[in-house]
């Protein structure tokens, strides 16, 4: 009796919160502490990650084309209203794309007009209006869509995590979260499947850095525990449960909403719990 109730409570678990039944699987996990399985690009290795020493200091990664996929890095140093020269424009933080698009890894045309892309960078102060939010891009040629975030607080002596998710959605569209410390910050969506015939993950600056000074990598960022997932199906449960579009959500406010198709996990594990005191009773 008591078995299966436990096999009962687990499928209602599942049943209503599927993200915890989400298949995923970790296909690179790199510390960046002392070395790293990718292909560097300047820097130095110290004892808590890679620190970017140069505005065109990068590391890149070539992963299996994902679909549906997550990612996660850790990255310290970026300053708020941030003057320095080499980076006045904008802080180049994260990447992916096709590398296999007129060498995008090492070719600036082939980063800047592949047809599949997407970035994140830090405006600065020389764009007032703009400064201390995020610039991203999400590109399925030939649709994208390049938002702003809503002005963020930044301390270079806070180490941010920051999570990625993309996949379908169902509805013929393929879809990008990001989230900084577990807050939803982002969501972008265009029509198209993400499937580059050659998938690069990357840090820092890209193959446009060079060709500006005012632009490229934050120098004394460091970075770390670097994380890729393959993940089935579509992203739209967190198997981080950082949030998703059916599950309670901090936003960029701070608020928190709770869809309404889906109970909380926290009523639904009350629920198993009041179960299994009830079948322990009768037995």
């Amino acid at each position: 009796m008591m078995k299966a109730a436990v096999v009962l409570a687990t499928l209602a678990l599942l049943a209503f919160h599927p993200s915890l039944a989400q298949a995923q699987s970790l296909i690179l996990d790199d510390s960046l502490r002392g070395s790293t399985t990718g292909t560097q690009g300047g820097g130095a290795f110290q004892a808590n990650g890679w620190r970017v020493t140069n505005k065109n200091d990068f590391i890149y990664w070539r992963v299996p084309a994902l679909t549906a996929g997550a990612v996660e890095w850790s990255v310290s140093g970026l300053r708020s209203n941030d003057d320095r020269p080499e980076g006045a424009d904008k802080n180049e933080i994260f990447h992916m794309y096709d590398w296999t698009y007129n060498n995008a890894d090492t070719v600036y045309d082939g980063y800047r007009n592949g047809p599949y892309k997407h970035f994140i960078r830090k405006t600065n102060v020389l764009d007032p209006a703009r400064m201390d939010s995020l610039e991203l891009v999400w590109v399925i040629a030939p649709n994208y869509t390049e938002p702003d975030t809503a002005i963020l607080s930044w301390n270079p002596a806070i180490t941010y995590r920051f999570r990625e998710e993309w996949g379908p959605d169902g509805a013929g569209n393929s879809e990008i979260r990001t989230y900084r410390d577990g807050t939803l910050i982002m969501t972008m969506s265009v029509p198209g499947t993400w499937n580059p015939g050659g998938h690069s993950i990357r840090i820092a600056a890209s193959t446009r850095a060079p060709l500006y000074a005012d632009f490229g990598a934050s120098v004394d960022a460091v970075y770390s525990d670097v994380k890729v997932w393959s993940m089935s199906g579509n992203t739209r449960d967190n198997p981080n449960g950082n949030g998703s579009l059916n599950d309670s959500v901090t936003d960029q406010c701070g608020c928190a909403s709770v869809g309404a198709d889906r109970a909380p996990f926290w009523i639904v594990l009350s629920l198993v719990a009041a179960l299994l005191v009830l079948v322990r009773r009768r037995v």
